[in-house]
């Protein structure tokens, strides 16, 4: 395929809370996706129909951009502490994330990662993001 060019597939996003094991579908549906060399660049509108996210995966970093009732900017990196930021009505939240997994095949994404306060771990997430090819 040409670098430029779009492919549509057949994308679910799905997120667990691995303390709890609470899964949750962010997303499911087609998406037209470009082929730019190793990058790989999803925006989609959440099932809440309210959450706008651009998720930006390269070889070696996942940037996940938010924009709903709140603003939340994240990036992944394995075995690396990396700061994000939630913005609400009240104000920005820095956060600490340490990502003990990334993956980034061409079909599937998958990040496993630690949100961190005061060096503690509050939350762990794996967040997957697998890609088909299908006609809509």
């Amino acid at each position: 395929m040409i670098s430029g060019e779009y492919m549509k597939k057949l994308v679910e996003v799905k997120q667990t809370q691995l303390d709890s094991k609470t899964r949750n579908i962010l997303f499911c549906g087609y998406l037209e996706i470009p082929t730019v060399m190793d990058e790989i660049t999803l925006e989609y509108l959440e099932n809440d129909k309210e959450t706008k996210v651009k998720l930006v995966a390269n070889s070696d970093t996942l940037s996940i951009y938010r924009e709903g009732e709140m603003i939340t900017n994240l990036t992944f990196q394995e075995n690396k502490k990396t700061d994000g930021s939630i913005e609400s009505e009240y104000g920005t939240i820095p956060m600490v994330i340490f990502t003990h997994k990334y993956i980034k095949k061409e079909n599937i994404i998958v990040v496993e990662y630690d949100v961190l306060v005061n060096d503690e771990v509050v939350e762990s997430f794996r967040l997957i993001c697998t890609m088909k090819e299908g006609l809509a």
